[in-house]
């Protein structure tokens, strides 16, 4: 099981940087193809990018209040 672990986080590690070296790509070419004063990062065009800015964003306190909610349940309590 643990094989199988490893070559999904391997393929995942190589998607990553694949989606980076694209992403690269394409905010050259916006940048050079954008209006006076616009520019656009790689992040801008990186779906990873865009999940782990989500992951990263806080959280309400009604978010918070449904997680520990299903930890409860989860717990058998």
């Amino acid at each position: 099981m643990q094989e199988v672990t490893l070559l999904i986080q391997a393929g995942e590690a190589k998607d990553k940087l694949m989606w980076n070296h694209t992403a690269s790509l394409m905010s050259l070419y916006a940048n050079a193809k954008s209006a006076k004063g616009k520019s656009y990062s790689p992040n801008d065009f990186n779906p990873y990018s865009a999940m782990e800015r989500e992951s990263n964003k806080p959280q309400t306190s009604e978010d918070v209040m449904d997680l520990m909610e299903t930890m409860k349940t989860f717990n058998g309590k």
